[in-house]
């Protein structure tokens, strides 16, 4: 009997320690995988860019951005204006500009490969 409640305990505590959940980067990194091999089955090169004011295309550095949107274009991300009305968006537009981020730096770089060779 003691070793039976040994045992469980033993399991209630390893059951509290560090899960393998995937954390908020980790996440990104798997949105954004799912991301680019959709639009790669759409033939879809276009780089994510914000819907304010300026056109933003995060991820990318100012000198690259003119070339980049020459070959490969852009799409609007919704969402993601000059204009925050709640606090809880701030949240929300720092993820969505992470996404964007990395999404537009791999996407970059196979829109180098497909149409820079064209």
């Amino acid at each position: 009997m003691k070793s039976l409640i040994v045992i469980l305990f033993v399991g209630l505590l390893s059951g509290c320690s560090k899960n393998n959940v995937a954390g908020p980067v980790e996440k990104t990194k798997s949105e954004v995988a799912q991301a680019i091999e959709q639009a790669l089955k759409n033939h879809d090169f276009r780089l994510y860019a914000s819907t304010g004011r300026s056109l933003v295309l995060p991820g990318i550095s100012g000198a690259g951005r003119k070339k980049a949107l020459a070959l490969c274009g852009h799409k609007p991300m919704k969402g993601t204006g000059d204009v925050l009305k709640q606090e809880k968006q701030r949240g929300e537009m720092k993820k969505k500009f992470a996404f964007m981020a990395e999404y537009n730096r791999r996407m970059l770089e196979i829109c180098q490969q497909k149409k820079g060779k064209a």
